[in-house]
């Protein structure tokens, strides 16, 4: 009776290791899996970041850690370019004075584990509210690419839009959204999400 009792809970105890073993394996692969897609304006199911006041890159060039993990995941970048202009030398679409007119270069650099959402002529992806991020859209991981170019001679200076980045953080996929808005001399971060 004894070696019976025995064996009964040693077979007990084992179906509880393996009902334990199968429940944490279960819960792992829950707590990974996330919906392959992000919606610009949406906050629920993501880190949500309402910069108020709005992060402002005045500076030649400024690094940002999107999520405030230890490393810079982009840099914004610009560009000021000179032109000595006069009548013979004028740029094509450009009223020239025999000033130097000021071209601005907005430029995104992604570091190595960032993805940027693009067209299919290689320029940045723009998204509206509600829109979705996901694997379907066009992604690449060149280091540099242009945001805006502004010339006082002919553009206002402002450019707001919506940007699509995707992070790859060991073998995770994360998808975000930022909200850019271009001023003159400035880059402003007005908010943005990324996957939790």
């Amino acid at each position: 009776m004894a070696v019976i009792t025995q064996n009964v809970k040693q077979i007990i105890i084992l179906i509880f290791i393996i009902i334990c073993f199968f429940a944490s394996c279960e819960k792992d692969n829950i707590q990974e899996k996330r919906k392959p897609f992000i919606i610009p304006g949406d906050s629920i199911e993501t880190n949500y970041f309402n910069y108020s006041p709005d992060i402002i890159f005045n500076s030649k060039s400024d690094s940002f850690d999107f999520n405030y993990d230890g490393t810079f995941d982009i840099e914004f970048e610009r560009k000021d370019v000179f032109i000595d202009c006069d009548l013979d030398t004028c740029p094509p679409g450009t009223i020239c004075d025999c000033w130097p007119i000021v071209y601005i270069d907005y430029n995104i650099n992604l570091a190595k584990n960032i993805e940027i959402a693009i067209n299919l002529d290689s320029t940045i992806y723009e998204f509206s509210i509600n829109d979705t991020i996901s694997n379907s859209n066009i992604w690449a991981r060149h280091n540099t690419y242009p945001m805006y170019h502004w010339s006082p001679s002919y553009c206002s200076g402002v450019s707001e839009r919506i940007i699509g980045l995707r992070k790859f953080s060991n073998a995770d996929t994360l998808y975000s959204w930022i909200h850019l808005k271009i001023e003159n001399y400035n880059i402003i971060l007005m908010n943005g999400a990324i996957q939790k």
